[in-house]
């Protein structure tokens, strides 16, 4: 002791003038009454154990929980000692309960206190299945619904912005009504389905916005873009129909009004979570963010519509920054199977699409000689004739007008302006019509014209259904039409769907500026019968409900040990499983230069990111009967300057064949079936099978 305390005194003199003798002196006195005070072994173990401090224990069974968050610990101590508001009987917490209880509250509900400490709390609970709590009733269960006039209603108090959705799901009410019927009537589905827990669900739309400036809700019926709309509508409808609790937001203030929390006293229920699921779109997760501060408790329960998809480059943070491509709609770092496209063309996000109306009981008289422009806006017209990729002009409707002259158009007649090409005077040009009008007049006609705009939208589909048929331009080169978008794909035509998973009768796709190839094909189509009204499974509107029910009931993106409600505060244990099953998985291994994307279509499959974990391991190169001379492993670091490129780091699991070395990728985020390697390297590619015509469920999927 007293070595130590001469110690002190020394080290003090050295630094002081000899006046201050006396306290460099009385200075080291006191440190010896503290070290006497305090032992050295005491000593040793505070540096040596750098424990964190206990600020609370709970005991829960046999077990003794050790609170090592403060404010944790305390929001805890306060609920003890306060008198809680009505609202916590919700969550079976009354005036007498055990501090355990209200531990399991603040882990699941309030999300104050850590979830590492739920296996302690709830080991001497008996928790179950998510299928037990079901059965017990101790949430509430998702009964389909037989009337839409409660979401109507909903609609109405959004107000103008909203009208167009509300009129599209009126309109098909008996067809989402049958579909539903269809679905429960299925007693497989039935015993699987007939039985849900009923989510909230927050759909934020975030295009109907004031701030996004494009002023979809209002143009709808002006000649807008309908294709999100659509999506909207369809989605609105479908969960509505399976019973779920729809929460609809429209405006930035709508949204702070559901998501802040109005009541400022500390004894009412705080719940982190006001919905289990919230669909919105790029705009959207941007204004929560500013709204709440931090999307973090909600990530993993985000669903985004995004129409062009987003490539796992483009949705890297670190990665994007280094990206020109990188702007407002990049960097949001989800799982890239939480963005949910318009159509199929994006393997690594989720497929959501719409559903298609077919008339199969309404009789129209066609008229074989009368055609229909697609787009209804003037500039699709314009902006054709200064394409460099289609240079057609006015060429292009002479031709067609030789074999269907009677030509029609719906483009918005309040767009004409002195610097706008006009039509041609032989088209008939109605100018915007209401869906009702323009499902008449597109019903009709024989033929469907696409002018090479707008790309990947929703009405070739709806022509296909009605027995009309589309004309597809061909983009030849393939046009990188999405610049600003985080994707790098190419449309090889202005609806690539139509022509890869339908073609022909339905759809010829056509070089338009090549006029031998289009008087063939006009020829052709002029000479044959009329089609039959078709439309692929996934795009009716029971293909559309199952989807959306597979999606809502089996997509897990948070992985937690526990489930549970956030209405009751109902807790169950989670399965160790993969969606879809792991008995679809077949992997295989693409040639250089080859995307999985595009090896999994080689062997009519497709690629599925859910796997990409499940392969990404040194055994399974074995089955291809490669030896490799070594393993590395890419850093989950991106690359910080340009010299990095996406080839380069997202094409593992793979082989390098000029050196025989086996890659394995260290960031689930860059795991990408989209990519394309550099031409030496072979990679491991997760494929499935699926149903006919619908891509999103594999073959044992529900």
């Amino acid at each position: 002791m007293w070595i130590v305390s001469m110690w002190i005194g020394l080290s003090l003199l050295r630094r002081m003038e000899k006046d201050y003798l006396l306290i460099a002196v009385f200075c080291a006195t006191i440190a010896l009454m503290v070290i006497d005070i305090i032992s050295l072994e005491t000593l040793d173990a505070i540096f040596k154990e750098n424990r964190e401090p206990v600020f609370h224990t709970v005991s829960c069974g046999t077990r003794t929980v050790q609170i090592t968050d403060r404010k944790c610990a305390k929001r805890l101590l306060y609920l003890r000692r306060v008198e809680r508001h009505d609202c916590f009987r919700q969550y079976g917490i009354f005036n007498e309960v055990a501090d355990c209880k209200l531990l399991q509250y603040l882990i699941f509900i309030e999300k104050v206190c850590p979830q590492s400490l739920a296996p302690a709390v709830l080991e001497n609970e008996p928790v179950g299945t998510k299928a037990d709590v079901i059965q017990s009733r101790s949430v509430k269960i998702a009964n389909r619904t037989r009337d839409i006039q409660g979401l109507l209603a909903k609609l109405k108090i959004c107000g103008h912005v909203c009208d167009w959705m509300r009129n599209r799901i009126n309109s098909t009410k008996s067809h989402w009504f049958k579909a539903a019927n269809d679905f429960f009537a299925n007693t497989e589905k039935y015993r699987l389905y007939g039985k849900r827990r009923q989510l909230t669900i927050l759909l934020h739309m975030g295009l109907l916005s004031n701030e996004h400036g494009l002023d979809f809700g209002r143009k709808a019926f002006a000649g807008g873009p309908l294709g999100e709309l659509v999506q909207w509508a369809d989605l609105l409808a479908v969960l509505y129909y399976l019973g779920h609790e729809v929460v609809l937001s429209w405006s930035t203030d709508r949204l702070r009004e559901i998501l802040i929390d109005k009541e400022k006293s500390f004894n009412t229920c705080k719940r982190a979570l006001i919905a289990d699921l919230v669909f919105t779109d790029i705009t959207g997760i941007n204004q929560m963010r500013r709204i709440l501060g931090t999307i973090h408790f909600y990530r993993c329960r985000m669903r985004i519509l995004d129409v062009f998809g987003t490539e796992p480059e483009f949705n890297h943070p670190r990665y994007c920054r280094t990206n020109s491509k990188c702007n407002r709609w990049g960097g949001i770092g989800l799982d890239p199977r939480q963005f949910f496209t318009q159509f199929p063309h994006t393997p690594d996000n989720s497929f959501l699409g719409f559903a298609v109306h077919q008339a199969v009981d309404e009789e129209v008289d066609v008229n074989v000689e009368r055609c229909l422009l697609y787009g209804k806006q003037l500039k699709y017209y314009n902006n054709n004739n200064n394409n460099n990729n289609n240079n057609v002009g006015t060429n292009f409707l002479d031709t067609v007008r030789k074999y269907f002259p009677d030509m029609h158009a719906t483009m918005a007649k309040n767009e004409i302006t002195s610097k706008t090409k006009q039509l041609p005077s032989y088209v008939i040009n109605h100018g915007a019509m209401n869906q009702k009008e323009f499902l008449e007049l597109l019903r009709s006609s024989r033929l469907y014209v696409g002018l090479g705009q707008p790309v990947e939208g929703p009405a070739p589909l709806e022509a296909i259904a009605n027995g009309v048929t589309f004309l597809n331009p061909r983009f030849s080169p393939p046009l990188q039409y999405h610049v600003d978008k985080p994707t790098n794909r190419t449309l090889t035509s202005q609806q690539p769907y139509v022509e890869m998973h339908i073609g022909q009768p339905y759809t010829y796709t056509v070089k338009i500026d090549d006029n031998t190839e289009l008087n063939a094909v006009l020829k052709k189509i002029k000479h044959s019968k009329p089609n039959k009204k078709k439309v692929p499974y996934e795009f009716t509107h029971l293909g559309f409900l199952e989807r959306i029910n597979a999606y809502v009931e089996n997509q897990d993106f948070c992985k937690e040990q526990y489930g549970y409600d956030i209405s009751t505060g109902a807790i169950w244990r989670n399965p160790e499983m993969t969606w879809p099953p792991l008995s679809s998985l077949k992997i295989k291994l693409s040639n250089k230069v080859e995307s999985c994307a595009s090896c999994c279509r080689r062997y009519n499959l497709t690629c599925d990111r859910s796997y990409f974990p499940i392969i990404n391991q040194e055994t399974q190169f074995d089955q291809f009967g490669f030896e490799c001379t070594k393993f590395k492993t890419f850093p989950s670091r991106a690359p910080r300057s340009n010299s990095g490129t996406m080839e380069d780091i997202c094409h593992a699991p793979s082989i390098d064949r000029r050196t025989d070395s086996c890659t394995i990728q260290n960031d689930n985020l860059l795991m990408s079936c989209a990519c394309v390697p550099a031409p030496y390297i072979e990679r491991l590619c997760p494929c499935r099978g699926y149903k006919p015509d619908n891509i999103a469920m594999c073959l044992h999927c529900e």
